[in-house]
C-alpha cells in the first residue's frame, strides 16, 4: 500500500472596484479556486459480478484548479433597476476524467480516474435587475459563452435565460426564488 502525500494549494483572490459617477463603478475580479474531486474519483473501486476491476478510484489525483477573471461595468437606473455588462475568462486545469489500460493479452483492462481535462471558458454578460418592487421584482439575463475542452473541438453556446413575473423574491409561476443562471 502506497502512502498518499497531503496537497496544498493558495487561494488568491482579488476584487477591485472604481466609482465613476454616484450611480455606476467599474469592477475587476481575479481568483484561483480548488475544487475537491468527487469522493468516488478517489476511492471507488467498480467491478464486473465475476469480480474484475473495471474503473479504480485515485487518491493522489490532483485538484481541478481554476483560474478567473472578470471584468465589468454597474450602472444604477431609476433608483430600482441595476444593469451590469461584464466579461469573463476562466482556465480550468487537471479536472477528472479516466484513462483506459488494456494490455495486448487482455489480462489487464481496466480504467483509471487521471486529471488529464482541460477546460477554457469566456464568454460576456448583461443582466438588467429590478431589486425593489411592490409587484414585481427579478432579472433578465443574457449570456455569450464559448468554450473548448481537452476532449472535443471547439463549442460555442448562446444563453438567454431570465425570472419570470416575481413578487417578494419569488417567481409566481414556479413559486421558487429567482436565481440568475451559474
Amino acid at each position: 500500500m502506497e502512502d498518499i502525500k497531503p496537497q496544498f494549494y493558495l487561494s488568491p483572490r482579488i476584487g477591485i472596484s472604481h466609482p465613476i459617477s454616484e450611480n455606476s463603478k467599474l469592477f475587476f475580479n481575479y481568483g484561483q479556486y480548488v475544487q475537491l474531486p468527487a469522493a468516488e474519483s478517489m476511492y471507488r473501486v467498480q467491478r464486473y459480478a465475476t469480480g474484475k476491476v473495471i474503473t479504480m478510484g485515485n487518491p493522489s489525483i490532483p485538484l481541478a484548479n481554476t483560474t478567473s477573471y472578470e471584468i465589468g461595468f454597474d450602472q444604477a437606473l431609476f433608483d430600482d433597476y441595476l444593469l451590469r455588462i461584464s466579461g469573463y475568462y476562466k482556465d480550468i486545469v487537471n479536472q477528472t476524467d479516466r484513462t483506459y489500460y488494456q494490455s495486448v493479452d487482455g489480462a489487464a483492462d481496466y480504467g483509471l480516474v487521471t486529471a488529464n481535462s482541460y477546460e477554457d471558458i469566456r464568454g460576456a454578460e448583461i443582466e438588467l435587475t429590478k431589486y425593489y418592487g411592490d409587484w414585481f421584482t427579478g432579472n433578465i439575463n443574457l449570456e455569450y459563452r464559448v468554450q473548448s475542452w481537452a476532449s472535443s473541438a471547439f463549442s460555442a453556446t448562446i444563453r438567454m435565460s431570465w425570472c419570470s413575473v416575481n413578487m417578494n423574491g419569488k417567481n409566481l409561476l414556479t413559486g421558487r426564488h429567482c436565481r440568475s443562471p451559474a
